[in-house]
């Protein structure tokens, strides 16, 4: 790489380097320290034009002064120049006296003058104005000496020959002086206005630029601070969804370790979102095999029964579901049906589901009586889940050929529906879950059936379906949807029938709980 990019690099680089260098206290610092210093630079400015400003008023000022001296230098000249013709033709000893102290007066004009004049040309003609004065003055002088010697006539005989002559000398002097008085005068004050003008304007543009500089400045300063706030913040509201955003870690310490800081957390986060979906996708593969798993444990087809019309429904809430269900054939003359609801949902409901499941199966062959299977169910499953308060919901029927009964015994479930003809009737016969009290107590009622009759069995997760609203399906809802079955609806429409209606009431809302539903249809 060339070296001249490299270096030129290197500068662009001083800048963020510097500023990443220091803390927060000591950029405010810097800020402020820079304002303090624009501060100062333009106070020193303004106090400098100040200055300038007072030093041509004084200039200015003092131009004037020397016209009103130069004026009154005049008026004293004609003054002097009446009252001597006047004591010369009247010998009035106060003329005289008057004279004298104009004369005095004149003089001091004439020093001040002198004082405070500083250009060559106006020195030379003021000195013009001095000899003839000096000439004047003499003059006078011989004309008072004449005076005072007894010879009145001849001072002023005197004075009218020769003073009047020295009189107009000095009055052209003093006219030539006030000619380059004036000419210096509008020269002097016409410099020094515009030097007061040169160092307002100078002053201001001067000012200006400072101000300018020190707003870019505090504009650089301010994005340096806000600039990587801001960024910060946008990107803090983007990780939510994106967490391969990153920072550009800039500005003071603080700032920057901000960024840094947020830059390893993103990273963490990145690198945790990956495990999570590893390790999400791991059990959601988990899961779909224990669903498998778990569907594979209900009877895979509807059972053949001569005088029944048996259809199964199983709709679970998540992946794993605490209901279940089962029937078999006892004998020849006898069909049981087992409908069950876990108390809970989720993986520990779909086990303990799955381990009923498996003693309901294993002991049914064993027990002739729906209330001898329930009594044994509950004294292992109090013994098995003795520490951890778990409960079976289950209903189990018993369908008898021979005599067209239907024994049922329930632990907890819901009632049994029985719909003869248009008529819908609870088969009320209650109990405790299973595995909740170990001394439990079951009873059982026996149904005569007659062709026709349709019976449901249905876990609660029907009756507790909620719409978007709200709204549960409820019991009302459940009877007057039996009620509207057709008369010749076979058992597995009847379950199309409810799982449409409960569809249709859902709508998108997701099922709260797992849906399990027997539908039986008598025979003729």
């Amino acid at each position: 790489m060339n070296y001249s990019i490299i270096m030129n690099m290197r500068v662009q680089d001083f800048g963020p380097r510097l500023i990443r260098s220091l803390r927060m206290g000591q950029f405010v610092g810097l800020n402020f320290g820079l304002v303090l210093l624009l501060a100062i630079l333009i106070g020193l400015a303004g106090r400098a034009a100040y200055q300038i400003s007072l030093q041509q008023n004084e200039v200015i000022q003092t131009r004037n002064r020397v016209e009103r001296l130069t004026l009154r230098m005049q008026i004293l000249t004609l003054e002097r120049t009446d009252l001597l013709r006047r004591y010369l033709e009247s010998g009035n000893r106060r003329q005289r006296l008057l004279y004298q102290s104009k004369h005095g007066e004149y003089e001091t004009v004439y020093n001040e003058l002198a004082f405070l004049l500083r250009n060559t040309n106006e020195a030379r003609a003021l000195q013009v104005v001095l000899e003839t004065e000096d000439a004047f003055d003499g003059a006078v002088q011989e004309a008072f000496d004449l005076y005072d010697s007894g010879s009145p006539a001849e001072a002023q005989q005197f004075w009218e020959t020769e003073g009047w002559v020295l009189q107009r000398n000095i009055i052209e002097a003093t006219n030539r002086w006030i000619e380059v008085q004036d000419q210096q005068n509008e020269a002097i004050i016409t410099q020094a206005r515009r030097t007061e003008s040169w160092a307002i304007w100078s002053v201001s543009l001067f000012s200006g630029l400072i101000l300018l500089g020190g707003l870019l400045s505090s504009i650089v300063v301010t994005r340096s601070v806000t600039k990587p706030i801001s960024n910060l913040v946008n990107k803090i509201k983007t990780v939510d969804f994106d967490l391969t955003t990153r920072v550009n870690a800039s500005g003071p310490a603080e700032i920057a370790f901000l960024g840094q800081s947020f830059n390893a957390m993103a990273e963490r986060l990145l690198q945790s979102k990956h495990e999570l979906e590893a390790e999400r996708d791991r059990f959601e593969r988990e899961l779909t095999a224990a669903s498998q798993t778990q569907i594979s444990f209900f009877p895979q087809f509807d059972p053949q029964i001569p005088y029944l019309d048996v259809a199964c429904y199983w709709q679970p809430a998540r992946e794993l579901a605490g209901d279940f269900y089962t029937y078999m054939q006892l004998d020849q003359n006898r069909f049981g049906v087992v409908l069950g609801d876990v108390v809970g949902k989720g993986a520990a409901a779909a086990m303990t589901g799955s381990l009923t499941l498996g003693l309901t199966e294993a002991h049914l062959p064993d027990y002739h009586h729906p209330v001898e299977l329930l009594t044994k169910l509950n004294n292992i499953l109090c013994h098995r889940f003795r520490t951890d308060q778990a409960a079976v919901a289950c209903c189990y029927a018993i369908f008898e050929a021979s005599t067209r009964l239907m024994i049922v015994a329930n632990a907890g479930s819901m009632f049994p529906y029985l719909r003869r003809r248009y008529t819908i009737n609870e088969i009320e016969i209650g109990g405790l879950p299973v595995g909740l009290w170990p001394e439990a107590e079951y009873g059982a009622k026996c149904v005569p059936l007659q062709p026709g009759d349709l019976i449901v069995f249905s876990s609660d997760g029907l009756v507790e379906a909620k719409n978007l609203s709200g709204e549960f399906f409820g019991l009302d809802r459940f009877a007057a949807e039996l009620r509207q079955v057709p008369d010749q609806a076979s058992a597995r429409q009847v379950i199309e029938h409810l799982t449409s209606a409960l569809n249709a009431f859902a709508g998108p809302a997701h099922l709260s709980d797992d849906v399990t539903l027997i539908a039986i249809r008598v025979s003729s």
